[in-house]
C-alpha cells in the first residue's frame, strides 16, 4: 500500500495543521541550488528538461536562458494565486539580464527578507512581467497600494520554467483558425 506524504511549510506544522497520524515533512527549498548562470535549471530537473528539449518541436523548448519563476512573493503570504507557468514575451531576455531583476528573483527564490517580495510590484519594476501583473491586478490596485500587495501576495506556478514564443503563436493561430471556421457554417453528418 502506498502512503501519501504531504509537504507543509514550517509555519503550517507549527500551527497544528494536519491530522494526527499523517506523515508530514517539511520540504527543503530546492531553488537555493539554482545556478547563478545559464542554463537555469535545478540539478534535479536537468535530465528531464534536457529530455523534453531533445524531443520537443522547434519553438516549444523550455528556455533555460531565462530564470525560472516557480513562485513570486513571500511563502507565508495571506493571498495565494495559482498560475500555470511564467509567461513569455519578446523582451523577457532583456529583462532577465538586468542585474536588479536578477537580484530580486534570486532573493525571492531563496526566501530572503524583502520590503516587497512580489518583485513585479516593487517601486521601479519595469518589464513585461510588471506590465502583465499591473494589468491583471488593476482592480485590486484601485483599492490597495502596490507596496501593500507586494508584501501580501504569492503566486505559485504549476510549471516553473518558461517555454518559447511558438506556444503563444500556436494559441494565436488556433484562435484565428477557430474564428475563421466558426464564421463558415458547417453541416457535417456523423458517419
Amino acid at each position: 500500500m502506498l502512503r501519501m506524504r504531504s509537504y507543509l511549510t514550517r509555519s503550517q506544522l507549527n500551527s497544528g495543521v494536519g491530522e494526527q497520524g499523517n506523515d508530514f515533512r517539511v520540504m527543503q527549498n530546492p531553488w537555493v541550488h539554482l545556478s547563478s548562470r545559464a542554463p537555469y535549471v535545478l540539478p534535479s530537473d536537468r535530465r528531464f528538461v534536457d529530455m523534453f528539449n531533445d524531443r520537443a518541436s522547434p519553438g516549444l523548448h523550455i528556455d533555460t536562458t531565462l530564470l525560472p519563476e516557480p513562485f513570486v512573493g513571500r511563502p507565508d503570504a495571506p493571498v495565494v494565486l495559482l498560475g500555470l507557468n511564467p509567461g513569455w514575451g519578446p523582451s523577457d531576455a532583456e529583462a532577465h539580464r538586468r542585474s536588479v531583476f536578477r537580484k530580486r528573483v534570486f532573493a525571492c527564490l531563496r526566501h530572503e527578507i524583502s520590503d516587497a517580495p512580489f518583485y513585479y510590484l516593487t517601486p521601479g519594476a519595469d518589464g513585461p512581467g510588471e506590465r502583465w501583473w499591473r494589468r491583471s491586478l488593476r482592480r485590486l490596485l484601485e483599492d490597495v497600494s502596490r507596496e501593500t500587495l507586494a508584501r501580501h501576495l504569492l503566486c505559485v506556478e504549476y510549471f516553473p520554467y518558461t517555454r518559447g514564443p511558438s506556444v503563444m503563436l500556436r494559441f494565436g493561430y488556433l484562435r484565428s483558425h477557430i474564428a475563421l471556421r466558426s464564421s463558415k457554417p458547417r453541416f457535417d453528418v456523423p458517419q
